[in-house]
């Protein structure tokens, strides 16, 4: 036999690695681009394959966004045959670029949000469409309100005019939307408060300690950061108007907003108090996150909610009953539509809502 010589060797073997590098650079190997083309998104979206892992983007932490979002990343994570990592950021509205472009697949929002960005409402800090936003299903209710110190000789909503309240909030708008529809059940402005601008939900909990405001909005009693705040300096939630009128104006800053009762020992609550609310929506990337991957997080989150439950309070109205929502205010994700189909949950009047939405994104 033949032996061939050290150099000829390493001569051989240097080409067989050269024409390796090339091929793998053909096919989309190790030596392709990892940047998110519109290619790689369209074929993302039609991979049967589930992916290893997936980013769920959602609020600062301490928000209850945050905590719901974590929530969803750990029973997908356990039971969804996926990995998800919370992505925090100060809110949608710092997010919502970086989702559309598909470098995050899963976000947390509200509903008024999701429906904000999906038609880019600049009033609502989204100057651009967020066509690729898709619903993969709705969450539970969030009943926010206004909170003052618990020695505070305020107590309505009324008696916020010529107070200092906290505003701006950065890339958190929704919050100054609240606010301005809270302030409007009592036929106020921000106008008619003093408005003191902080960063963040977590920036407008410090200046309430600090002394610096004389109410904020405070997200839901059972929110993290605002039980952390009550027992550090006290504070209570005043309650909403209990008239028609005051819902209605408050729907006109924030449509579809809800009123409730909140019964006493609910977070921070130490008496029956009316809040409002409106429901969450978990979303995905209408490309970069699969109608395989979409269906089998739609399928996980409808048979394991109740893992949801011991998580947070809250998490408790995670109920099948209202995983769906019948109006949204944007599309559903195709994955997450054909798994409710399938489970014959589906109403039928929401094909014709799915098809105007989908013509509105331009699909």
């Amino acid at each position: 036999m033949r032996k061939f010589p050290v150099f000829q060797k390493s001569v051989v073997v240097a080409v067989w690695l050269i024409s390796l590098v090339f091929v793998q650079a053909a096919v989309g190997g190790p030596a392709s681009s990892p940047e998110r083309s519109p290619q790689r998104l369209a074929a993302a979206a039609k991979s049967p394959a589930l992916p290893r892992e997936l980013g769920i983007a959602t609020h600062s932490v301490g928000t209850i966004y945050y905590t719901h979002a974590t929530a969803v990343a750990k029973v997908l994570t356990d039971f969804g045959q996926v990995k998800v990592l919370a992505k925090p950021m100060v809110g949608p509205n710092a997010w919502m670029p970086t989702f559309s472009r598909g470098e995050i697949e899963l976000g947390v929002l509200s509903a008024p949000d999701g429906s904000w960005a999906f038609h880019g409402v600049k009033e609502a800090g989204y100057p651009q469409r967020s066509t690729k936003i898709r619903l993969i299903q709705r969450g539970v209710p969030i009943w926010n309100g206004m909170i003052v110190r618990q020695d505070s000789p305020i107590k309505s909503i009324a008696d916020l005019k010529g107070k200092r309240v906290s505003s701006g909030y950065g890339g958190n708008f929704i919050i100054t939307k609240i606010t301005e529809g809270i302030l409007a059940t009592a036929g106020l402005t921000p106008a008619d408060t003093i408005p003191v601008p902080v960063a963040s939900f977590v920036g407008g909990q410090e200046a309430f300690r600090e002394g610096r405001v004389d109410s904020i909005f405070a997200g839901t009693p059972a929110t993290a950061a605002t039980i952390e705040t009550a027992a550090a300096v006290g504070a209570r939630y005043l309650p909403l108007p209990k008239t028609q009128e005051a819902v209605e104006r408050c729907r006109r800053v924030v449509p579809g907003c809800e009123f409730t009762v909140m019964k006493a020992g609910y977070g921070i609550l130490k008496e029956d108090t009316l809040l409002m609310g409106y429901y969450t929506y978990v979303v995905g990337h209408a490309e970069a996150l699969s109608e395989a991957a979409a269906y089998q997080i739609a399928r996980t989150l409808w048979e394991r909610y109740k893992e949801l439950w011991p998580i947070h309070v809250t998490l408790k109205e995670w109920q099948p009953e209202t995983m769906i929502d019948s109006n949204p205010g944007v599309p559903y994700h195709p994955g997450a539509m054909r798994f409710y189909k399938e489970a014959g949950v589906w109403p039928r009047d929401l094909d014709q809502k799915q098809e105007r939405l989908l013509r509105e994104s331009g699909k």
